[in-house]
């Protein structure tokens, strides 16, 4: 059997991105995952150990971002809302 493909998902903690993250490991991806909460991802995942990755930050942090890249990412999901009042 192959290896799992890695998602990459900017903005987990949001509703789409939260959505988005559990569909993935439902289906046995593997996810590295962005965001500015670690509680809302934490609340989505239960235990962060079950994600491949977690990065707490922001999507305008070249430093996260190359966090969140770094090794084989097969699928970069942006789950990114626009903000309230927008």
């Amino acid at each position: 059997m192959g290896k799992a493909t890695t998602v990459a998902v900017i903005g987990a903690s949001g509703g789409v991105g939260r959505a988005v993250v559990r569909a993935a490991l439902d289906n046995g991806l593997r996810v590295r995952a962005l965001a500015r909460s670690r509680t809302r991802t934490q609340e989505t995942v239960g235990d962060l150990e079950k994600l491949d990755e977690f990065v707490e930050g922001n999507v305008d942090d070249p430093e996260s971002l190359a966090r969140l890249l770094e090794g084989s990412v097969d699928i970069v999901l942006s789950c990114l809302g626009t903000p309230k009042g927008a």
